[in-house]
């Protein structure tokens, strides 16, 4: 499971480097633009396991920080995960499918539609933007693996996780010792 995460993952990166390289100029994302990193989101029980395989990495001195951080989190502020200072994301290697696919242009399978971060493209008429979008997951990996985590017969979307409420979780024990 956890290799098919990382095809997953390495799949999904390469796609939206592929739409990085078609945008060009017109994908302003960058270290310090938080713009997609406000608010609450829904992510899965995937991204949930590759959150807690980044908080395990992090320092003992960073965990503290990061429980305030989710302690005070409201639902509209900054993610917990993203430095006040720098606007750089702590689990960046780890961050949710969410995070990976914001920005570029994207397009569903389901209806063809196409998403984009509303600070990127300006000036891009429709058909430019359609030119750059990408499909993210064409292969359905990520419904697979859900599927698969939860067994036959089971919701492949367990109750909605967000990242405040992992990072919540995953520093809810006693301080670690410094």
């Amino acid at each position: 499971m956890i290799e098919r995460d990382r095809e997953l993952i390495r799949r999904i990166d390469a796609s939206m480097a592929e739409a990085a390289r078609r945008s060009g100029d017109w994908v302003v994302c960058r270290v310090g633009c938080t713009e997609c990193c406000r608010g609450e989101f829904e992510i899965t029980a995937l991204d949930a396991m590759r959150l807690r395989a980044g908080l395990a990495e992090l320092s003992e001195e960073e965990i503290p920080r990061i429980r305030e951080r989710a302690a005070a989190f409201d639902g509209e502020g900054a993610c917990p995960l993203l430095e006040p200072g720098t606007g750089a994301c702590l689990l960046y290697e780890w961050r949710p499918v969410t995070c990976r696919t914001f920005g570029p242009a994207t397009r569903t399978l389901e209806d063809g539609g196409i998403a984009v971060c509303e600070k990127c493209y300006a000036g891009a008429s429709a058909a430019e933007i359609a030119e750059c979008a990408v499909v993210v997951d064409e292969l359905g990996l990520e419904e697979e693996l859900l599927a698969g985590r939860d067994g036959p017969g089971q919701s492949s979307r367990p109750a909605p996780l967000s990242v405040a409420e992992v990072v919540r979780d995953y520093c809810s024990g006693p301080p670690p010792s410094l």
